[in-house]
């Protein structure tokens, strides 16, 4: 399934999910809610695929060392 993707968006995106739920958890503590947690991880994850995979097109990790 990973084979033909774009290996810079799955990096990215779970730097992006691990960063994320650490400053949610330990910077807002008890304000935010469980249900903001998977909107804002998940939507910022879906964010960054689509615009790797599909807008820019480039991956940083999977570049022609021939040319």
């Amino acid at each position: 399934m990973w084979i033909n993707k774009n290996m810079t968006s799955a990096i990215l995106g779970i730097i992006y999910a691990v960063s994320a739920y650490l400053i949610m958890r330990f910077g807002f503590s008890d304000e935010i809610s469980l249900g903001m947690y998977a909107i804002v991880i998940i939507g910022g994850v879906i964010f960054i695929l689509i615009l790797f995979n599909y807008i820019l097109k480039y991956d940083f990790f999977k570049t022609n060392k021939g040319e």
